[in-house]
């Protein structure tokens, strides 16, 4: 075959033809492609410069100083919240402060190097951002009702709670050390909450308690505590919980019935003291060296064979992140409420302090936030929070925990003749002292079950008690709940979603690392400044 014979072929041949026109379409459905991806980046890069940006001016609209103070305050939050490896270089950081119309402006871009649309020429895309906030110096008074129960030592959840507490401080404060129109209080919990011994006032308290299970009746000093029947002994004093107050109507309709759920204190509302009793170190009658109570010690030669139940613990009242199984009148009681404070100082001691309590004792959530109420409420038993609907002032609660209502079974322990009890809470014995609603329920398990459901219930009515509280028809507190980790069930979730203001103001952060986030989104909606451009 001849060579033009041959070319002839090739060029009517259709085939080669569709080769070459796909390899032609190709081109631009790649290059759209790439457009896509690095449009897809530049998105990215401008939503983290943007949250980058807010943090900044959130932090100097609430911070004063000079410009060179406001400078560096701008600088340390917007690099922190948009560290080295984020993508991109910013570029142009820019602050403006308008005294006049007291605005902070400020702006950024980012050089965002791209990865396909180079191809074509186009090597960088300018990523920017700007903001300017309005200062609006409000007052704010907020209490965090934080859940330090033993659980709380596992999976880092104490570390981050801390963590999270100190950046909102960090937002709220800015470089203030006591601003004239912000307060904080802190009310930590577990099934019990420590009011501070110096509060007694408010309590309604003797120099002695009974503890009919304990054989032959023990009578407690509650200034100075004997260890040992044998005489040894070790003294302690009140630590400041107190027993929650049971009430027969369980409503809020009468000034004169004491009530756990308002937020005052009524003509009768005073607290018993909360003291863990002494415990046998066995079931009586027990030669099992095992079946050992919550609140007892193997010291003093105690033994299976020596004479069980009639030894008692030593005291230890101390607690850490890794050790927070306590012993003594004490057991289980957090440490004692920060009430209402501008101390920038006071508040970041209390935090730095947070520490798990109470292992095998379980968690009681309605507890916290009803003393959270007492705190940011104007009246008795902790008077600092300023009046409902007072022109100027926000209140809000942040409620955090990371359980359901519960208490802990002693399946080994032998309280009284007719069965193993649950721990000691701030309702006391709940099965044995058929308290939280139990009282006329028929066993142990029923009794404990019911203990559950009360604890469920009355967390729904603190909360809508506390919504029910309006001014102009405006709610005087806003309440965040957040949800930490995985042990919380589908219930009590429901129940804190519920509770808060709104589904916003309601967070889950299944890990501890996630907490932080929610705790900055709360302290700039907390912040009392808005984005105005």
């Amino acid at each position: 075959m001849s060579a033009s014979r041959i070319l002839q072929r090739f060029l009517g041949d259709r085939r080669a033809n569709m080769a070459v026109i796909l390899a032609i379409a190709l081109v631009p459905l790649i290059l759209g492609i790439g457009v896509a991806v690095d449009i897809s980046r530049a998105y990215v890069v401008r939503s983290r410069l943007a949250y980058a940006l807010d943090a900044a001016g959130l932090a100097v609209g609430s911070t004063q100083g000079d410009q060179a103070a406001l400078q560096t305050t701008m600088e340390n939050f917007f690099y922190k919240n948009y560290p080295a490896e984020v993508m991109g270089t910013p570029t142009g950081l820019q602050m403006t402060i308008d005294s006049v119309n007291n605005t902070v402006a400020l702006s950024a871009s980012v050089n965002l190097e791209t990865v396909f649309l180079s191809v074509v020429g186009v090597n960088y895309l300018d990523v920017s951002y700007s903001n300017e906030i309005t200062r609006e110096i409000k007052g704010l008074e907020v209490v965090l009702a934080l859940d330090t129960t033993g659980s709380m030592a596992s999976s880092g959840k104490i570390q981050a709670l801390r963590t999270a507490s100190q950046d909102l401080v960090d937002i709220l404060f800015g470089d203030q050390t006591q601003p004239e129109k912000l307060r904080v209080g802190m009310v930590p919990f577990a099934t019990a909450v420590n009011i501070g011994p110096s509060n007694t006032d408010y309590v309604k308290w003797g120099v002695s308690q009974y503890a009919p299970w304990i054989t032959g009746g023990v009578t407690v000093n509650l200034s100075s505590y004997t260890t040992n029947a044998d005489g040894t002994s070790t003294g302690t004093s009140w630590k400041g919980c107190v027993r929650e107050r049971e009430d027969a109507t369980h409503t809020t309709s009468s000034p004169d019935v004491t009530d756990v759920y308002d937020g005052t204190l009524g003509t009768n509302g005073k607290w018993a003291p909360y003291f863990w009793p002494r415990e046998p170190y066995s079931r009586p009658g027990s030669t099992s060296g095992n079946t050992y109570c919550t609140n007892r010690s193997s010291s003093h030669g105690v033994t299976s064979s020596n004479n069980v139940g009639s030894r008692w613990y030593s005291i230890d009242e101390t607690a850490t992140d890794s050790n927070y199984n306590q012993s003594g009148p004490n057991k289980a009681c957090p440490r004692a409420i920060l009430p209402l404070t501008n101390n920038r100082s006071s508040i970041e001691q209390e935090i730095s302090a947070l520490v798990p309590w109470g292992d095998d004792t379980g968690t009681i959530v309605h507890v916290g936030l009803a003393w959270a109420w007492r705190v940011i409420s104007p009246g008795t038993p902790f008077s600092e929070g300023v009046d409902y609907g007072t022109d100027g002032w926000n209140k809000a609660i942040i409620l955090l925990t990371d359980g359901d209502n519960t208490s802990i079974r002693q399946s080994n322990c032998r309280t009284e003749n007719s069965g193993p009890d649950h721990s000691y809470t701030g309702y006391g014995y709940t099965t044995d002292e058929q308290t939280l609603g139990t009282s006329g329920i028929s066993g142990y398990s029923s009794r404990a079950s019911a203990a559950v459901t009360n604890e469920d219930a009355r967390l729904t009515e603190v909360c809508n008690n506390i919504k029910a509280l309006q001014t102009d028809g405006k709610s005087n507190i806003v309440i965040y709940t957040i949800a930490l980790g995985t042990g919380i069930g589908t219930n009590v979730r429901t129940k804190l979603r519920n509770c808060a203001s709104d589904t916003s103001k309601y967070f889950e952060s299944p890990s501890s690392d996630q907490l932080n986030a929610a705790f900055q989104q709360i302290a700039k909606e907390l912040s009392n400044l808005r984005i105005s451009k």
